[in-house]
């Protein structure tokens, strides 16, 4: 008994004597992608011995931070961890190189889009996986003539269909929106006179106000419903003949249009005179006079001749029977 006691107590002190000559990282070289967090194994010998107290460092903790032996990678670059046991004058070294999460897909917010001519629209995008390092793209339009694009905003230029392209830079990724433009359809057409009271023969002229004012065809075409009463050519109007039609002015699309009822008057008679107003003839005597009509556009220049004694003179078209 008292033997095995003795080579117990030798044993122990055996082991307390000795001493940790060296430590060394599990592996000398190491690969992250950033974001990944991992723990670094330090191998110590002898291995029989209880493991020293560490102390941690980085070359570059801007890279790789490292926190009670867990390596965390930050972003794209290469550090240099330190493991040392101060107080043995031990270290180790282990190189980790943090490579970028390459992205997968790219797409683009909304994937189609209708827009008029000179609208605007933001369009957005999403990259995945969500957590790829670079996240940076260039935008572009295949036809500049329908419609641009700067950081994502779209500008309707002209009539027609483009796709929108969102490349992910330095990599083939592409995403696709396909942009339509239409043309800014007419609201409302006002016409400057809705109600007119011309004479025959008579030209006026009425314009027409489009609503909005950057509808994208402001053509219009312009009808009478009688043009045996008056006719109509880019507004104008020509009085024909007595009675009523309406001027319709369309747009070129034909789905709006507005109305001027245009009433023709004729010209009326404002005044009669004779070649003569007085005469004195012999019985059996023929005389004839003639009359003029004030204004001479009247519309019926027709006159009708009477006498107020057939039994002294006699009249017909003017000329006089005594």
């Amino acid at each position: 008994m008292f033997i095995a006691t003795i080579i117990s107590l030798l044993y122990a002190c055996s082991k307390e004597s000795e001493v940790i000559t060296d430590i060394t990282f599990e592996q000398s070289v190491l690969t992250l992608k950033v974001g990944e967090e991992t723990p670094l194994k330090v191998i110590h010998a002898p291995s029989t011995v209880n493991a020293p107290k560490y102390e941690w460092s980085s070359s570059n903790p801007s890279v790789i931070s490292i926190k009670e032996g867990y390596a965390k990678a930050l972003k794209v670059g290469k550090a240099t961890i330190t493991v040392e046991a101060a107080n043995l004058k031990l270290k180790s070294n282990i190189e980790i190189t943090v490579i970028p999460i390459k992205a997968e897909a790219i797409v683009i917010n909304p994937e189609t889009k209708e827009l008029q001519v000179d609208e605007t629209y933001q369009l957005s995008y999403n990259i995945y996986p969500e957590n790829t390092t670079s996240k940076e793209v260039e935008w572009s339009s295949l036809n500049k003539d329908v419609a641009t694009i700067q950081d994502g905003l779209v500008t309707a230029i002209g009539l027609g269909e483009t796709k929108i392209q969102c490349k992910l830079k330095d990599s083939f990724l592409i995403g696709f929106c396909t942009i339509t433009v239409n043309p800014v359809k007419v609201k409302d057409i006002q016409l400057s006179k809705n109600e007119l009271n011309v004479f025959i023969g008579q030209e006026e002229t009425i314009t027409s106000t489009i609503t909005p004012e950057n509808a994208t065809n402001k053509e219009v075409e312009w009808t009478s419903t009688n043009n045996k009463v008056a006719t109509v050519k880019n507004g104008t109007i020509q009085a024909i003949a007595e009675g009523t039609a309406e001027i319709i002015c369309k747009s070129k699309h034909g789905e709006i249009s507005s109305k001027c009822i245009v009433t023709v008057n004729p010209i009326l008679i404002e005044r009669i005179q004779l070649s003569k107003n007085e005469l004195n003839v012999f019985i059996g005597q023929k005389e004839t006079i003639t009359s003029t009509i004030t204004p001479e556009n009247a519309t019926n220049k027709e006159v009708e001749w009477t006498s107020t004694n057939n039994k002294v003179a006699t009249v017909k078209n003017g000329t006089i029977q005594a």
